[in-house]
């Protein structure tokens, strides 16, 4: 997989104060990867491009998407060390699509940032996030979507699993500005607790300025299913082993947006893994 840093590749490349500006002028088949690099950096795909990105690292440095009239991102985070605040914005104009599976399977505490603003009709934000907090890490999940103009629509929805002594914070904001008719915002949180020192806090929030929208949102805490654990443990799984099938089967609703095959591989065998 190249990187989109790779000059060689044909994407307008821009360097000045701000940082690194990358324009993609058209449609690329074969995903492409963004590498850590401790540079500012703001990716703008032309109207009606298409293009796949994976991400690996996080970065303290700000990263911005602007997806023009038309243009869709299939955007991937597969999030295995992690250590910074990460702060992202994406801004979505007329017809184009911003479509997530982000997969974050770090050890590590930190605390994702993202706001997203819809701001063309038609524009859609699709969010789809899958944590794992092991030991005694502490993470924050805040997802913000942004609701400006007639017909957009957000859909966000954020799966957890946590062990040991660590806390999962997901906070979900829908905000459908005064004008923005016909907005759907849409959001759901499931998170699965394995052991009593835990915490796991779920904050799904609309701000609705509007009065014809269609808006909902749904969290969910609990732990463990002993009924499911008793099952696969009376069919010789060892318990351990059926902890490790139940958290696959809790976060495997991201897999259907994670783009290549070879990714979702990963992912499954990750979260076998670190489980």
């Amino acid at each position: 997989m190249k990187s989109i840093l790779d000059e060689n590749i044909s994407l307008k490349h821009e360097k000045d104060e701000n940082g690194i500006k990358i324009t993609v002028l058209s449609s690329f088949d074969e995903p492409l990867f963004l590498p850590l690099i401790n540079e500012d950096i703001t990716l703008i795909l032309n109207p009606h491009v298409s293009l796949k990105l994976l991400e690996k690292e996080i970065s303290s440095n700000q990263r911005k998407y602007i997806l023009k009239e038309g243009a869709t991102l299939k955007h991937n985070f597969l999030i295995l060390n992690a250590e910074h605040e990460e702060n992202r914005e994406i801004e979505i104009e007329k017809n184009a699509t911003w479509e997530v599976g982000y997969g974050d399977f770090s050890y590590s505490s930190y605390h994702s940032i993202m706001h997203c603003y819809l701001k063309g009709e038609g524009a859609m934000g699709s969010f789809h996030l899958a944590s794992l907090a092991r030991n005694d890490a502490k993470k924050i999940f805040d997802i913000n979507f942004t609701h400006e103009v007639s017909l957009t629509e957000s859909i966000m929805e954020n799966y957890g699993v946590i062990r040991d002594e660590a806390s999962l914070s997901f906070i979900g904001i829908g905000h459908i500005k005064r004008g923005a008719k016909k907005a759907k915002a849409k959001q759901a949180t499931k998170i699965m607790v394995f052991d009593k020192k835990c915490n796991a806090s779920a904050s799904p929030i609309l701000k609705i300025d509007e009065n014809d929208v269609l808006a909902s949102h749904a969290a969910a805490e609990g732990r463990i299913n002993e009924e499911h654990l008793f099952y696969l443990m009376s069919r010789g799984l060892k318990e351990e082993e059926a902890k490790k099938i139940i958290t696959l089967g809790y976060l495997n609703p991201i897999l259907p947006f994670m783009f290549d095959d070879e990714i979702k591989k990963e992912v499954e065998s990750i979260i076998l893994e670190r489980m």
